[in-house]
């Protein structure tokens, strides 16, 4: 996969990401996901992913980082515009893209609703495609407050240093890093069910590690642990689910996928921000760390789940 393309993928992702333009970031990603096998090949995909999610890991450490630095130095409104033109530096890298991503144009055209129900329609007639998608979608409603609780838990519970706060989130940026580094590699090699049900086992019992225990290293090794297996787990589910889709549905798929994993995430807060109120930090994140090891067992019993394999096609 070329620089360029790498290069134009992480920073719209990454510019969205900031925004917080849920909207618009599901937008993009459905289109990079649904584009990918065009860019590198239906057997290069699990490669591409790794490629994409170590980029987007290393701008979650470097980029709070970097317009820390601007913002104390040339102040927060040229810092914007800085991060604004990285628009204009990402339109730039797909113009060396000259490879055709549109979807086949044999077939006829239809209205956006029929559309959106065909993409429907397949994940509900693919028993694989369809346990991959709910997995990771109760994967992503129970994670989404792991931020929140784990603020709450270190800096209000523990008493410690907002800068602990800061090392313990940079720990798990450095696990998803590794992570998507090592997906790389594990992907293609195994079958995925092993290593989305297995990942979510290990992200368990760190997550439970970090809820029972207030030293700092273990915190920190906890948190590169969780990282590292939530990057893998998140590799390998988006290139069974591409590997699982025909090319001409791929962008309606992954727009179903995401909206299901994006849109149930408020759910999740709610629930967890409750929680928190409610009882504890620490409590919550003990519970996420049985919801997430749940889910695993949820579709342990998933047959075609288990069996499935990444065949190129």
């Amino acid at each position: 996969m070329s620089e360029a393309v790498a290069f134009s993928a992480f920073f719209p992702r990454h510019l969205l990401s900031m925004l917080k333009g849920k909207d618009l970031r599901t937008f993009f990603l459905a289109g990079y996901t649904s584009s990918l096998p065009a860019l590198v090949g239906r057997s290069e995909v699990g490669r591409a992913n790794s490629v994409f999610e170590t980029i987007y890991s290393i701008g979650y450490i470097v980029g709070p980082s970097m317009a820390g630095v601007l913002a104390a130095t040339i102040g927060p409104g040229p810092a914007l515009v800085i991060d604004a033109m990285s628009c204009a530096i990402s339109a730039l890298g797909l113009a060396f893209v000259h490879r055709d991503l549109r979807a086949p144009l044999d077939r006829p055209r239809q209205p956006l609703v029929a559309d959106i129900r065909e993409g429907i329609d397949y994940i509900g007639s693919n028993p694989t495609l369809r346990s991959a998608v709910l997995f990771w979608g109760a994967t992503s409603v129970v994670m989404a407050p792991l931020v929140t609780a784990v603020t709450v838990y270190v800096t209000k519970e523990l008493a410690y240093a907002p800068s602990a706060l800061g090392l313990i989130l940079t720990a798990y940026g450095v696990g998803t890093v590794a992570g998507a580094i090592t997906s790389g590699r594990v992907v293609g090699r195994t079958r995925p069910a092993p290593v989305m049900l297995g990942g979510n086992l290990v992200m368990g019992l760190a997550l439970a590690s970090v809820a029972v225990n207030a030293q700092l290293p273990v915190l920190l090794v906890a948190s590169v642990i969780a990282g590292t297996t939530q990057s893998l787990v998140l590799v390998t589910y988006l290139t069974l689910r591409t590997a699982e889709s025909p090319d001409a549905l791929l962008g309606r798929i992954g727009s179903t996928a995401r909206t299901i994993s994006l849109g149930l995430q408020p759910i999740g807060l709610l629930v967890g921000g409750a929680l928190v109120d409610a009882t504890s930090a620490s409590l919550t994140i003990t519970v996420m760390a049985i919801g997430v090891a749940g889910v695993s067992l949820l579709f342990l019993p998933a047959t075609s789940f288990r069996r499935a394999r990444l065949a190129t096609r």
